[in-house]
């Protein structure tokens, strides 16, 4: 993501907590990601919030979609999954494609990635 499309985001973002879905961009995979700034969890230096995936078309196994609980730590810029849901159709509707209720493991965030300006905008919080 562009530092300027960030920044705006960044002044944005306020104005944006009533909004369910908030778009983040698209990777270079071709998918494109939204989070929900109004589920921003804050417990000290951890954050939680809900992200949303979506596929331009069926990856394997046919899923379009899949929502995410992320955990970030702020302190020490690493991220794992709490819990997801991957789904048939956009917007994490359709038949429940696959899903996990447990804890990933941590794995580090670089700064310079898309991961790392999302981590920057969710501990901000």
């Amino acid at each position: 993501m562009k530092p300027s499309a960030f920044a705006t985001l960044l002044m944005l973002a306020p104005l944006l907590a009533t909004a369910e879905w908030v778009r983040m961009g698209e990777d270079s995979q071709q998918i494109t990601h939204y989070f929900d700034p109004s589920t921003i969890g804050k417990e000290g230096d951890l954050r939680t919030v809900r992200w949303l995936e979506e596929h331009r078309k069926n990856s394997p196994g046919g899923v379009l979609s899949t929502r995410s609980m992320l955990e970030f730590d702020c302190l020490q810029e690493r991220r794992r999954t709490l819990a997801f849901s991957s789904h048939s159709e956009q917007s994490a509707k359709g038949r429940t494609v696959g899903s996990g209720h447990r804890p990933s493991d941590w794995e580090a965030v670089a700064a310079d990635t898309f991961a790392g300006e999302f981590r920057k905008l969710v501990c901000s919080r």
